[in-house]
Order: C-alpha cells, then sequence, then structure tokens
C-alpha cells in the first residue's frame, strides 16, 4: 500500500506539475500556504535570499513569486514543498510497481527461533539484497521527485537506518527496522514541524536541476527491470511460487538467515513446499528427519495439503487443519 500510494503521488506530480509552477509563480498562492500552517514554508527557501522586502509581507511574496517563476521551479499548494514534475515521475512509478510485483516469500514471514537469540525479530527470510536495493533506489527516486529538499534525512538516513542492520547484524529483518523507522520520523515530523517540516538548518536545498531527478529514476527502473527478470528466472527455472513461497532459498545471505535465526522447526517449514531439503540448502539443520511438533506450511484458501512430497512434519502437528477435514498428501 505504501508504494502504491508513492506510485500514484508520482504520477500526480506529472499531471500537476503546470499546477504546481503556476503556484509557485503566484503570490497570493504563496500567501495562501503558509496561512493554512502554523510555520511558514516559504520563509527559508533558497528563493528568498537577498530579497529586500519585509519577510512575509505582500511585498515578498510577490518578489518570491518571481524568482520561482524565473528559475521555473513549482511548488505544490497541498504540501508547500518545491516540486519539478516532468517524465522521470512515470519512470519512478515504473520501477515502483514493478518492485510491488517482485514482493516475494509472504507465506513465510515468521518469528525468529528463542534458541538461537537473545532477543526475537520478525523474519521475513525472502527479502534479502535484491529487492533491498531495488527498493531503496525506488524510494529515493520517489522522494527525490516529491521531498527533493528533504532527501538526505527522509531518504538517505532513513534507508542507511534500516539498510545496514540487514546487510550485517540483522540479517532477515529488513521490514522490522523499516517499520521502526518509519514510525520514528512520522511522529518526529509531528512533533518538531518547525525543525523538520518547515526550512531549516535540517533542510539540504536541491538543485532543482531535473538532470538529477532523471539519474534517480533511471537507476531505479533499470535495477528493478533487472530484479523482475531474475524474479521470472526464478519462477520459470525452478516452479516457484513467489507469493506462497520463498524464491531466493540459493543466495548465501537466505543460507545465513536460516542458519542464524532458525531451528529446525521453522528450516522444514520454510522449505515443506519445494524439492530440496533444508541439509542440500546448506541450513544446517541438526536433524535430517522433520520434526513431528513442527510448522504446516498452509495458506487459509487452500482445501488440500500442497506440500512438496517428501520427509515433512505431519500434518497432525496442525490440528486445526485436521478438524477441517484436510488430509496429508501422499
Amino acid at each position: 500500500m505504501n508504494i502504491t500510494e508513492a506510485n500514484i503521488r508520482d504520477i500526480t506530480i506529472f499531471f500537476e506539475k503546470d499546477t504546481y509552477l503556476a503556484c509557485a509563480s503566484n503570490a497570493q498562492c504563496l500567501m495562501d500556504i503558509d496561512q493554512a500552517r502554523s510555520v511558514s514554508m516559504i520563509a527559508g527557501l533558497p528563493e528568498t535570499r537577498g530579497l529586500t522586502q519585509t519577510p512575509l509581507s505582500p511585498e515578498w511574496y510577490s518578489a518570491v513569486s518571481a524568482v520561482f517563476e524565473q528559475r521555473g521551479i513549482g511548488i505544490d499548494p497541498a504540501t508547500g514543498f518545491r516540486t519539478i514534475g516532468g517524465y522521470w515521475n512515470l519512470i519512478t512509478a515504473a520501477a515502483g510497481f514493478l518492485n510491488i510485483i517482485t514482493i516475494t516469500g509472504l507465506g513465510k514471514i515468521f518469528i525468529s527461533s528463542p534458541k538461537t537469540a537473545k532477543v526475537r525479530g520478525l523474519i521475513w527470510v525472502d527479502m534479502v539484497w535484491p529487492w533491498i536495493i531495488a527498493y531503496d533506489l525506488w524510494n529515493h527516486a520517489f522522494l527525490y521527485n516529491s521531498l527533493a529538499d528533504y532527501t538526505w534525512y527522509c531518504t538517505l538516513a532513513l534507508l542507511l537506518a534500516c539498510t545496514v542492520p540487514a546487510f550485517t547484524w540483522a540479517k532477515g529483518q529488513w521490514i522490522w527496522f523499516r517499520c521502526f523507522t518509519l514510525m520514528f520520523w512520522i511522529a518526529a515530523n509531528n512533533i518538531l514541524p518547525e525543525l523538520l517540516v518547515r526550512p531549516s538548518i535540517m533542510t539540504n536545498f536541491s538543485t532543482m536541476n531535473p538532470v538529477a531527478n532523471q539519474i534517480c529514476a533511471w537507476a531505479a527502473l533499470l535495477f528493478n527491470l533487472w530484479l523482475f527478470g531474475y524474479w521470472l528466472y526464478k519462477i520459470r527455472v525452478f516452479g516457484r511460487n513467489p507469493w506462497t513461497n520463498c524464491l531466493f532459498f540459493e543466495l548465501g545471505e537466505f543460507r545465513t538467515i536460516m542458519r542464524e535465526h532458525t531451528d529446525d522447526r521453522d528450516k522444514y517449514w520454510v522449505t515443506d513446499m519445494i524439492k530440496e531439503t533444508p541439509t542440500e540448502l546448506g541450513f544446517e539443520p541438526e536433524s535430517d528427519i522433520p520434526p513431528r511438533d513442527g510448522y504446516v506450511g498452509w495458506m487459509p484458501w487452500w482445501k488440500k495439503d500442497k506440500r512438496y512430497p517428501k520427509p515433512r512434519t505431519p500434518l497432525a502437528a496442525d490440528p486445526t487443519l485436521l478438524a477441517k477435514g484436510v488430509t496429508e498428501r501422499e
């Protein structure tokens, strides 16, 4: 939902770019933006530098609008953020839609085993480096399009705060850190708007050069196209379902996550819909025999056992499925 909303925002910027330019070049529109907020979104912008008029006076707004018009920079009347729209918005939205399609492993999200770590974490085991990098490039491009003046902390700092742990000490827990960073960012913006929302010392103003938008957009699209191709390869060659199952079992990062954060019950559950066993994949289970008290791979809309016909945790481990009349697959 978050990515979809952002894609709609990018498309909106593309179609509303002339509206944004008209607002920025209209003194009354700039005044309306400030009057609708408790803090000024105009004072402190690069377009206000060097003006001799009294700040926030009608003459001052007229001078600011003239500078905006001269530089060809727009401003979103709904947010008060400087914005330039162009074809790069559509490219970024395309990258975002590809990023949604290539989300995998939704049916294999779990809590790390209490035997393997002091602190239990939310593990989305298939969310490994290909998708994380694709997401980061797309998210940076989107925010540079819509919040260019806030990119250094809205994008760089926030993305690094979840990507660095996911690539180092918290593999498999990217989504966990992403939820926390977004929560703290939203809370901070509501608590400290004078520091984080209005132009201030926290603001690293964008050059508003469309070349930067184009580079970010193309980087996001090209990497997401590569990921989409890799996604298709995994589906076609290995015959895996990307949503109910995982795709990236063979990646070294995937193996590391399974070795460090799971016990045998998790290992046999994660692999119960594919031909390969945890041992064959390098997950290093303690036993080559699936635990009888393990977990059963299941989706709510399934009417029968769809696990791969190999040694696996018996269906009896989940009394709820037995009560529904589901029988063991031969």
